[in-house]
């Protein structure tokens, strides 16, 4: 019963890496953990910016002049 448990316990942990085909990640949003990082630090450190840049890929009718500002 313990090799039972053990094989178990095995199988619940993964640690293979299966990156996208290169023709995926050219497309994508976000290319890189390296432009990952960098917009996260950009949304920790100045938040209100990081937002309203967000904010420019989308269609508005009015577009936003704060990004923090609710009730």
């Amino acid at each position: 019963m313990a090799d039972e448990q053990k094989s178990m316990a095995s199988l619940m942990t993964e640690n293979r890496k299966f990156p996208p085909p290169q023709s995926v990640q050219s497309k994508a949003y976000i290319n890189n953990i390296q432009q990952y990082q960098q917009m996260w630090e950009q949304s920790v450190n100045d938040t209100e910016k990081f937002w309203l840049e967000q904010a420019e890929s989308l269609s508005w009718f009015k577009k936003p002049t704060k990004a923090l500002e609710y009730t």
